[in-house]
């Protein structure tokens, strides 16, 4: 089925013509430049925007871009799976080899343009929609596998993505829905080994992942903490189900989800998240096509997904990947965070807490993520490879949450009034004396 087969009311309620020019480069930030790729049989055009820009690339493909980037894909995702100090060596050679040419091909012809930029959006087409950007390489390393010292695309911008410019264009103009209170966070305690997993045998390594159903360690953890600092509720354990999800999640700016997940690349509605039943305390499923029940009723400014594969899907000519994160801006949502492969429990909790406390400082949600990213990579005690950090990427509008950071309405305020107080008591204390 289309998104419009599955989602009727949106399609009919949604239908916007294609952004003209002037009304894209005049929502492009003056920081900011936007690469939009278009694959036709074998051409591939870019074309980069900026708020005074406008240019095309057209560039013969004369080899497979579905082969290069599932290579570079699958050589991350590898590292998850316990390879050996042979097999390890020749998938980093294979990474970096291959991440490097892609940052030739889609990176390089406007590399001029954007070097004066410090964020980049990124509109992707067909296989590039499963590639996380910030992987690339601008440059070959002296030494491989000394993941902390290359340079990643992250390291120079604040990197987003979005479907389309009409896509982008329509979050932009709908903005803040204005939603009360701060975060609402699920996070669902799972035990035991793994059963009831339909993984084939391909994806049967990262068994520390949020992908199997075993145990995790790090969601409730991380979830408390994310809670604690926005002053947000959480619903943890058998509280975490799908009815408080439909009951409470539309008066929140911020969904969080620290739980397993599962794409489904046949049949992208059927893409899930594990949640709970109050009740009983099993395993209930959200399904992508359910969030068609929000649709338009989301007032959340931001969902993270924090947990397997929720960037990813079937792919349908034309509308793109249909995945979980997808289906949360059917649903009303303004902006997401998702990841690509199956993410590591532990590594996720540490990146998901330095996002938030980001957010909380009013960063741009694209910047608050790269931020977080960098910050993993200059630890010394983590492994720098790219499949611990850079599964997660941010879709949509990147305007800080409303009501986040030092010079907010409400710091206005308070400050004010300090400043008001002392200069009261220093000019009443000054005429007594």
């Amino acid at each position: 089925d289309s998104l419009a087969a599955i989602y009727p009311q949106f399609a009919q309620s949604q239908k916007v013509q294609i952004a003209d020019l002037k009304a894209v480069q005049k929502s492009i930030p003056n920081n900011q430049g936007v690469l939009e790729y278009v694959i036709a049989d074998n051409e591939l055009y870019l074309f980069y925007f900026s708020n005074t820009e406008y240019k095309i690339h057209r560039q013969v493909l004369d080899f497979s871009l579905d082969s290069l980037v599932k290579n570079v894909i699958d050589n991350i995702y590898w590292e998850g799976c316990g390879l050996k100090k042979g097999q390890r060596n020749q998938s980093c050679k294979n990474y970096t080899a291959g991440s490097f040419k892609l940052y030739e091909i889609l990176i390089k012809p406007f590399e001029k343009e954007i070097n004066d930029k410090s964020r980049l959006m990124i509109v992707p087409d067909e296989v590039l929609g499963w590639l996380p950007f910030q992987v690339l390489l601008s440059s070959l390393p002296e030494t491989q596998g000394f993941y902390n010292e290359y340079d990643y695309l992250v390291r120079k911008f604040d990197i987003s993505y979005t479907y389309s410019l009409t896509f982008q264009l329509d979050l932009i103009r709908r903005g803040k829905a204005g939603a009360g209170k701060s975060v609402l966070a699920f996070a669902p305690k799972f035990e035991g080994e793994i059963s009831g997993n339909p993984r084939n045998s391909e994806n049967s390594c990262a068994l520390g992942s949020r992908r199997n159903f075993g145990e995790l360690k790090f969601n409730i953890p991380e979830a408390k903490v994310i809670v604690d600092l926005l002053k947000g509720t959480l619903r943890s354990e058998n509280l975490a189900s799908v009815k408080s999800f439909f009951d409470l999640s539309s008066d929140y700016k911020i969904l969080h989800f620290a739980t397993h997940g599962q794409a489904n690349e046949e049949e992208g509605k059927f893409s899930y998240l594990i949640l709970k039943n109050e009740e009983s305390g099993s395993n209930e499923i959200l399904y992508m096509k359910d969030l068609s029940l929000l649709t338009n009723k989301l007032n959340a400014e931001l969902v993270v997904l924090s947990a397997c594969e929720t960037g990813l899907g079937e792919f349908q000519k034309g509308e793109g990947i249909v995945s979980l994160g997808r289906g949360f801006f059917l649903a009303g949502a303004g902006s997401v965070i998702n990841s690509m492969w199956s993410v590591d429990d532990a590594s996720t909790m540490d990146i998901m807490k330095m996002l938030y406390k980001n957010l909380d400082k009013g960063m741009e949600k694209d910047k608050a993520l790269r931020k977080s990213q960098l910050e993993y990579l200059s630890r010394d005690t983590v492994n720098h490879h790219p499949f611990y950090w850079a599964a997660f990427t941010a879709v949509g509008n990147m305007e800080p949450i409303s009501g986040t950071g030092f010079l907010n309405l409400g710091w206005w305020i308070f400050g004010g009034s300090l400043v008001l107080f002392f200069l009261y008591w220093f000019i009443f204390r000054s005429r007594n004396q």
